[in-house]
């Protein structure tokens, strides 16, 4: 299956680009009160700097209203892959890629085909070592 296309911008106001994707690619939906995925942030940056030369690409996409939380939240968590939002919350077309399920996580190839879905943290470094096997 295909998933939607993200909408958005980043931090500094760019419009998402296709162009950021990688070989594989790991998109986290998440929302900045979400304290669940908050403790697995060093997980994920610990993971992403150990893929990111390996045809990984980490894509975060928030599900949050308000750019200062989700700004916050970031540099808090010093998040060092690249995060979006459009900033409507549970109207936003991005809520389709999670079924509306905070937090989530799947895997997609280039071209959004998905690769494997609604992974868990804890496996997370599994998948992306069988993924770059191939």
């Amino acid at each position: 299956a295909i998933v939607p296309a993200i909408v958005g911008s980043d931090l500094n106001g760019n419009a998402f680009n296709e162009n950021v994707f990688k070989k594989i690619n790991v998109v986290i939906c998440w929302m900045s009160y979400n304290n669940l995925i908050r403790k697995n942030h060093p997980l994920f940056n610990e993971l992403y700097i150990k893929y990111k030369d390996k045809g990984v690409e980490f894509i975060g996409v928030s599900m949050d209203k308000e750019k200062r939380y989700w700004k916050t939240v970031v540099k808090k968590d010093g998040l060092k892959w690249p995060q979006y939002s459009d900033l409507l919350g549970a109207k936003s077309p991005n809520a389709r890629l999670s079924d509306f399920n905070i937090p989530y996580i799947f895997i997609i190839d280039g071209n959004r085909k998905i690769l494997s879905n609604d992974v868990q943290p804890q496996s997370l470094e599994f998948e992306l070592k069988e993924l770059t096997k191939k």
